[in-house]
């Protein structure tokens, strides 16, 4: 009754170790008041890295970032993903964070932190993407459908939605 994917990652030699709990993916998830605020549309939801730079340069403002998201490899592996790495080979046996693709993406998420429109969550003092998103340090914020109980939860009056994640250059990908 599991996805056999599922099942793989928790199975070593044969072996399953686990049941998995859960699975979920990620998205980008857009403070709306803070898209009204730049003037931004619909059709400015970012689709590519490249939108998704310029975008995150438009809702940064004093006091808040265009996009924060958690510095783990939950959140910067995403973009791994879309340009076609992993830090890992397939079968975990070699480590591969110095290959063209990881590289490529640990690059692209630099450049922008260091421009300013991309931040950690801990540059702004949250401790997690959701956290700097409900205090509106950040416009944007990468994460999973957890964030939803935690906006109503914690932070109810953020006026927001959700996005698929923009493509890097080898297509899609999400963790």
């Amino acid at each position: 009754d599991y996805y056999p994917t599922l099942l793989e990652s928790y199975t070593v030699d044969d072996q399953l170790y686990c049941l998995p709990k859960d699975f979920s993916n990620l998205a980008l998830v857009i403070n709306q008041d803070a898209w009204d605020a730049a003037g931004l549309t619909e059709d400015d939801v970012p689709t590519t890295w490249e939108e998704l730079s310029a975008v995150s340069q438009t809702l940064t403002t004093d006091g808040q970032t265009g996009l924060v998201f958690s510095g783990e490899a939950d959140r910067v592996g995403a973009f791994v993903v879309q340009a076609g790495g992993w830090f890992t080979n397939d079968d975990q046996t070699e480590a591969t964070g110095d290959s063209d693709e990881v590289v490529a993406a640990l690059q692209y998420v630099q450049e922008n932190v260091e421009a300013g429109n991309f931040q950690f969550a801990a540059q702004v003092e949250a401790g997690w993407g959701g956290e700097a998103f409900g205090t509106g340090a950040g416009a944007m914020t990468i994460e999973g459908p957890w964030i939803t109980g935690a906006l109503n939860a914690d932070y109810p009056d953020v006026n927001w939605f959700a996005a698929p994640m923009p493509e890097g250059p080898a297509g899609p990908g999400t963790l």
